[in-house]
């Protein structure tokens, strides 16, 4: 036991004038154990400086306290504040730099995990599927296309004939290969291919990686419980270590910088290759949303069958998508294009040139543009009033490949009655947002939809 005196010094003067004696040895043994029993737990607070000043200048404080062995543990919790005791000049050190060394420690682990095997934002679309790592941003953009031995369903090249090599094939190809979009319409098809593809297009985006990366995938708003687990299953035998979906429509509001987590309507219209969605975001949430039934396929797809109706002309789905980038729009133009195509005439049986312009395809993608309105406006009549009139000041934001189609902000501003804007890179909005939420990954977690075993 030791005995701790705080407090300022006596006044031997004042003593004598006021006619007291100095305390003796056993004054203080008899004050410290009456003070200790009855005072205490009710001592002042320290001054920062290991000392509890006392009440008066003239009257001293006695306190005891324990200090147990070095080899007693837990140790006792003292009668007085740790800060008051002379004990916490070593303990209080310490204690922080245990805490500083964990957080460093921590964090220095966490930057040395993701040196050796950084995060990946996959965008697994119809047409295109693109990779981004936080800090290096796009790093890998190839076609959704595997070739493959049509009796052995091995992929040519030994696993390397994927993305721009086999689209090269796409309709080109003998009997004995064939040339597969392993996803159609945002949903996948076929697993097998699908995890090839993704497995060889990982492993290229991240040479010199070691481990398996966390993975946030983009994916069409409303899949069903199977769909989601061929995505889970697929992209995990591909290599990833954890799997989190995120919805294209969300990624897009991020990626396009809408402030979908404040109390405001935004609304973005994703128009894809194989999948088109259209979604009102509030509160960080989907308030209404629906999957339209028209994207740049079916665009294709009424090119082709315009052209067989009404020039006996059969076309590739590769030259409509040609045409459809060249001389494709949604309102007149200024000045009217054309272009020169090559197909087989469906009488004759033999090769024919046709030169065909932009408004032989306003008319050929008419009706599929107004399916596209229609849904638009749907979405909408299924708000509430006051998110209306958010919309009516905000806006819609278009993204996705389709979305580059001349005039169609025009269009659609005149068939819905509210501001249209196109994103400056409508292709990449999608994996720009899914790039932020790796970025900020605990801040948007919450949102991500995982696995659950």
């Amino acid at each position: 036991r030791h005995t701790i005196i705080g407090g300022a010094d006596l006044d031997r003067d004042d003593h004598q004038r006021e006619g007291a004696e100095e305390p003796s040895e056993t004054d203080f043994e008899e004050g410290t154990s009456r003070r200790h029993t009855s005072q205490s737990t009710a001592l002042p607070r320290s001054n920062g400086r290991g000392i509890c000043p006392a009440p008066h200048r003239n009257e001293v404080q006695f306190v005891s306290v324990d200090f147990p062995s070095l080899f007693q543990c837990p140790l006792p919790i003292p009668p007085l504040p740790l800060s008051c005791t002379p004990i916490a000049r070593f303990l209080r050190p310490r204690v922080q730099l245990t805490t500083v060394t964990e957080d460093l420690g921590g964090r220095m682990f966490h930057r040395f995990r993701r040196w050796l095997t950084p995060d990946v934002a996959l965008d697994l679309g119809t047409t295109s599927t693109r990779i981004a790592i936080p800090g290096r941003g796009i790093v890998l953009e190839e076609p959704s296309v595997i070739a493959l031995e049509s009796s052995s369903r091995r992929i040519l090249g030994k696993g390397t004939c994927v993305g721009t090599l086999a689209r090269q094939m796409l309709g080109r190809t003998p009997d004995s290969i064939r040339a597969v979009q392993p996803i159609r319409e945002g949903v996948i098809t076929d697993f097998e291919l699908c995890e090839a593809m993704v497995s060889y297009l990982l492993r290229k985006a991240m040479r010199g990686a070691t481990g398996r990366p966390r993975v946030v995938v983009t994916v069409p708003s409303g899949l069903s419980a199977v769909e989601s687990r061929a995505v889970f299953t697929s992209v995990e035998r591909a290599g990833a270590e954890q799997v989190f979906l995120l919805p294209v429509t969300k990624a897009a509001c991020i990626g396009a910088g809408l402030p979908i987590a404040e109390p405001l309507a935004s609304m973005v219209c994703d128009l894809g290759g194989g999948a088109s969605q259209v979604s009102v975001m509030s509160l960080g949430d989907e308030v209404a949303g629906q999957n339209l039934n028209v994207a740049g396929d079916h665009l294709d797809r009424a090119i082709t069958e315009f052209l067989r109706r009404k020039h006996s002309l059969r076309i590739s789905p590769q030259t409509a998508e040609q045409i459809k980038v060249e001389i494709g729009s949604s309102l007149p133009l200024d000045r009217e294009l054309s272009i020169e195509i090559r197909g087989l005439d469906s009488i004759s049986g033999v090769a024919r040139k046709l030169v065909v312009d932009s408004e032989e395809i306003r008319l050929a993608l008419a009706d599929s543009l107004q399916q596209i309105a229609m849904g638009i406006r749907s979405t909408i009549e299924r708000c509430q009033p006051q998110l209306v009139a958010d919309l009516a000041d905000t806006g819609m934001v278009l993204t996705g490949g389709t979305a580059q189609l001349r005039g169609l902000e025009g269009y659609l501003r005149e068939q819905i009655g509210i501001p249209v804007r196109r994103d400056h890179d409508p292709e990449r909005t999608s994996i720009r947002g899914a790039l932020i939420c790796l970025e900020h990954f605990d801040l948007w977690r919450e949102s991500l939809v995982t696995d659950g075993r």
